[in-house]
């Protein structure tokens, strides 16, 4: 047999190929309808343009570097099939054992082009996944900031080197496996033998046996490989500028003076040895290379150890001096990479003394006082506006409106449809009927009903609503929690909500809106029917010719889908205007490459900006992506790349624009990152003197259906409608208070604007240094240890409740701070909780009204306690709370309303407001003199008090 050539049977040569081309089909035929819903999907929002920019890049990236590849791949195994020696016999004890050339020489051929092929797609295949490398880098805009080291603009590390490395790993591994699979075909040719050695008593190394051609070619690719990996150390050194010291990020000492010297001197050394492998094509001497390798493999050796010598001989001992100018740099880089270096400071003296007139000017900052935590608010709106097991509330958001002439911050939350709790979950129920959510719940942030409840100025279904906060088409299509797909416009109605009390019955509809790809053609069938692995959607009859399907329903994946290169928060927000719900997204642009920037990210992101906001009509689906920094490059870069994406601000509806809201996630980030940053003197940030924390505070989490502690958690930022120190009117805004590093009093508290005509505005006042003020962990506990405040929480947990704490608020007021901490109640394990007796209700003070019977794990607000100096009071309502600290109302009546509930009451005459203060103190006093146990003194204060009363009565 040795000697025949083989001949593969006739079956065998029509079977394969026709097995190669089913195979084919099965591969790229799912892929190829795949591609095209996806691009009948991106006409249908309006975006074909980015769908066609990005595959095309896509292809030219997968087909040019995929054909350079093939090329490369066979050209060289040509070059092996004409450099190996004609004929080689078969050598008795060679190590690779390889069968007689003539046996598969014929082969061989179709092998090497199949293998290349094969090979070849799977390089283009990823390559294709650098599309948005490739165009960044083409379309690369200038950040005007140039690096302490390099001199170089930050838009060649964020552009520029990213693609220079992508492509001198490729080109890396590309020669590298060049070389194996050369090296395999010469040795099945004969001409790169193992020869063994060994005796069955001596082992001794394989002798390696080359041909002369073969040499040379292989030296011509191991010499590019190793001018690859000087490219490699030279993109290294570029590197450096990311390195983490642990106190500071960036190139240290060590970096510039030892690791640098050292790569630059291992790109020089591999240039070199890469040089001399491609000479030894024309000299035939192993000498100067096998030098020039040993000399590598020592500097190589040398680069490892040497500079963490320099570290601890030279840096560590003196680490300020020698570490200085490279934490300056880092500072600097930190606070433009996040926007720090743009942060007003101001001062804050916080002990001004407040009186009633201040309250009242603040007025509307205390009606806007959030009373309301996210999580009992998140409870209690799914057990009272649920309406059926259907619907869930996933969510919060917190936004302000215009109410009877008057900002108000509002809660608000979609009802979204619950898929996981449809009883019977078909494919037609949960693909043809339940298709879509339907309205929201609102309430104000400070409202609460005489049963602890929200007060809702949006419910129920079909919506109530109050007149200037209209709702006229309250389907949600789209949300947060929407299905994968669903058909509409098919011979089966859709559910559209419960109606009546009888069970079963339901108001139905069909979907009018301009949303979904229409599905009538059996082409556009059978494609979903591929794209979604459903043959029912082939096999319905209920899709019609005027049918379509709405995808890509959920918010997050509907835009990542158009614009993938923007990172978004992972938080949408709901809005209504024009009496149409929207859905906002914030969208940053990201990258981990600006130089000496400390990272905030597991991925190593150190720039951020909120260039974008997003906004996707919840009922038509139709996504604007509005630009809101129009000085970022990265964004710039991208409006290059895709001019027809981007709108204008200016573009934004007055109605929505009245909507954006500095977004949390990236305050959350540059807080954190200022509580380090603020300080830029490099030995003061060294020494870590002036350091702020964030405070920490209750945390709870959802067990069973109930709210349970759970140790504790960084406080967050939150949102508040507020006068500003200096400001003339309220604004929204979003604020953080720091503490001091070793300590838990204040240090400072940070705030960003919202409001359109300061949007982005990020503001630091901070306290003196030469004064104490509480910190928020310090008002919990002079709270928890208030004695009439704990002896009240025993009683009820005693009682079977169980204790809830909101978030602490610290609010500023004119150059002063008042804390307010609401106070909710929750019955243990269901049972109804019973009415429980004020403990230290004294004459003159409004009763409690007692804990309705309630089986259900609802939290109901209960009590609000405020914090101001030394005083610490807990009452029913805030008013009622800042009344016992002031002793009088302010002196502007307020008309009661349902809206008003909890402001601030009208003033009584001067000389009521006198008595009243009188009063006060001697009810302060029976106080005290009952915590002492002095029972004459409380009496004579409790007959003072009662003869005021009698007179202000009069």
């Amino acid at each position: 047999m040795s000697g025949e050539t083989y001949r593969m049977p006739n079956w065998q040569r029509v079977l394969y190929p026709l097995a190669g081309i089913a195979l084919l089909i099965m591969i790229f035929g799912g892929r190829s309808l795949y591609l095209y819903t996806e691009w009948l999907w991106f006409r249908e929002v309006g975006y074909s343009s980015v769908f066609s920019t990005t595959l095309a890049t896509k292809a030219k990236m997968g087909v040019a570097m995929g054909l350079i590849f093939f090329i490369i791949l066979t050209v060289n195994a040509a070059l092996t099939r004409r450099l190996a020696p004609p004929t080689i016999r078969f050598i008795k004890g060679r190590i690779l054992d390889i069968p007689e050339r003539n046996i598969f020489e014929p082969y061989i051929g179709k092998i090497v082009v199949a293998a290349s092929a094969l090979m070849s797609f799977l390089i283009a295949t990823e390559a294709a996944t650098r599309w948005d490398d490739y165009l960044r880098f083409r379309n690369a805009t200038p950040f005007g900031v140039q690096d302490p080291i390099f001199q170089k603009d930050v838009s060649f590390y964020i552009f520029t080197l990213p693609f220079y490395n992508y492509l001198t790993q490729w080109a890396t591994f590309v020669l590298i496996l060049t070389i194996m699979s050369t090296a395999v075909l010469y040795s099945f040719y004969g001409a790169l033998r193992l020869i063994g050695r060994a005796t069955e008593t001596q082992f001794q190394w394989p002798e390696v046996r080359i041909a002369p051609n073969v040499r040379e070619h292989l030296s011509v690719l191991a010499g590019l490989s190793l001018i690859g990996k000087a490219f490699g150390y030279k993109i290294q050194t570029y590197g450096l500028l990311f390195s983490d010291h642990g106190f500071f990020y960036g190139a240290g000492y060590t970096d510039i003076h030892a690791r640098m010297w050292f790569l630059n001197s291992l790109f020089i050394v591999a240039v070199a040895c890469g040089l001399l492998l491609i000479a030894n094509v024309f000299v035939r001497s192993w000498k100067p290379l096998i030098g020039g390798l040993g000399f590598w493999l020592l500097l190589s050796m040398a680069g490892s150890v040497v500079p963490g010598l320099v570290q601890q001989l030279s840096v560590t001992p003196n680490e300020i001096n020698r570490e200085e100018p490279y934490i300056a740099h880092n500072i600097k880089f930190t606070r433009m990479a996040y926007g720090l270096d743009k942060v007003e400071p101001h001062d804050f003296p916080g002990d001004q003394d407040l009186t009633s007139a201040d309250l009242q000017r603040n007025e509307l900052t205390l009606k806007n006082a959030r009373l309301w935590d996210h999580r009992p608010a998140l409870a209690t709106y799914g057990q009272l506006q649920g309406i059926t097991q259907y619907y869930r509330f996933s969510d919060i958001d917190i936004d302000r409106y215009i109410l009877n002439g008057e900002l108000r911050q509002m809660l608000l939350s979609p009802r979204e449809m619950n898929y996981d709790a449809l009883l019977n979950r078909t494919w037609i129920n949960e693909h043809m009927i339940y298709t879509h959510g339907y309205g929201l719940a609102m309430s104000p942030v400070n409202q609460v009903s005489p049963e602890g409840m929200p007060v809702f100025l949006i419910k129920n279904i079909p919506p109530e609503t109050p007149p200037d906060i209209p709702v006229k088409r309250p389907e949600l299509y789209y949300g947060e929690l929407s299905s994968e797909y669903s058909f509409v416009r098919t011979t089966e109605e859709e559910f559209d909500y419960p109606i009546g009390d009888t069970e079963g019955q339901v108001a139905r509809t069909v979907y009018k809106g301009e949303g979904g790809v229409p599905v009538g053609s059996l082409g556009r069938k059978i494609a979903f029917a591929s794209r979604f692995n459903s043959l029912k959607i082939l096999l319905n009859r209920s899709l019609t010719s005027e049918s379509r399907v709405l995808f890509h329903r959920r918010i997050p994946d509907r835009l990542t889908q158009i614009c993938p290169f923007l990172e978004y928060d992972p938080d949408p927000y709901l809005v209504v205007a024009d009496g149409r719900l929207y859905w906002f997204v914030d969208a940053y642009t990201t990258s981990p490459g600006y130089p000496y920037a400390t990272p905030y990210s597991v991925r190593k992101d150190n720039y951020i900006r909120n260039s974008v906001k997003a906004v996707v009509d919840a009922y038509n689906g139709t996504c604007r992506f509005y630009v809101f920094d129009p000085e970022d490059p990265l964004l710039q870069t991208y409006r290059k790349i895709f001019p027809d994406l981007f709108l204008p601000r200016e573009r934004m509806p007055k109605s929505l624009l009245a909507h954006i809201r500095y977004p949390e996630l990236l305050f959350k980030i540059q807080g954190d990152k200022y509580c380090r940053y603020h300080v830029q003197d490099p030995q003061v940030f060294y020494n870590r003197e002036d350091d702020w924390n964030i405070p920490k505070e209750q945390a709870y989490s959802q067990q069973q259906g109930q709210l349970m502690e759970a140790g504790t958690e960084l406080m967050q930022p939150y949102y508040n409608i507020m006068r500003l120190p200096g400001e003339k009117q309220e604004e929204f805004i979003i604020m953080w208070p720091f503490t001091i590093a070793s300590k838990q009093n204040m240090s400072a508290w940070m705030c960003a604007k919202s409001d359109p005509d300061d949007y982005g505005k990020l503001i630091v006042y901070r306290f003196p240094k030469s004064k104490l003020f509480f910190g928020p962990e310090q008002i919990e506990s002079r709270i928890k240890q208030n004695t009439q405040i704990s002896s009240q929480l025993t009683l009820w947990n005693q009682q079977g409740s169980q204790v809830i704490w909101g978030n602490l608020l610290v609010l500023p007021i004119e150059q002063s701070l008042i804390y307010i901490r609401p106070l909710y109640l929750q019955t243990k394990g269901g049972d109804s909780a019973p009415a429980v007796a004020f403990p230290f209700a004294q004459p003159g003070m409004p009763a409690p009204t007692p804990l309705p019977s309630r089986g259900a794990q609802m939290p109901e607000f209960k009590r609000v306690v405020v914090v101001y100096g030394s005083q610490v009071v807990m009452e029913q309502t805030l008013e009622e709370a800042l009344y016992r600290i002031f002793g009088s109302r302010p002196s502007a009546p307020v008309r009661p309303s349902p809206i008003t509930a909890g402001a601030l009451r009208p003033a009584p005459s001067a000389d009521t407001s006198s008595l009243a203060s009188q009063a006060m103190s001697h009810y302060n006093r029976a106080e005290q003199s009952s915590r002492q146990g002095d029972w004459a003194a409380f009496g004579s204060e409790l007959k003072k008090l009662k003869a005021i009363l009698e007179q202000m009565n009069r």
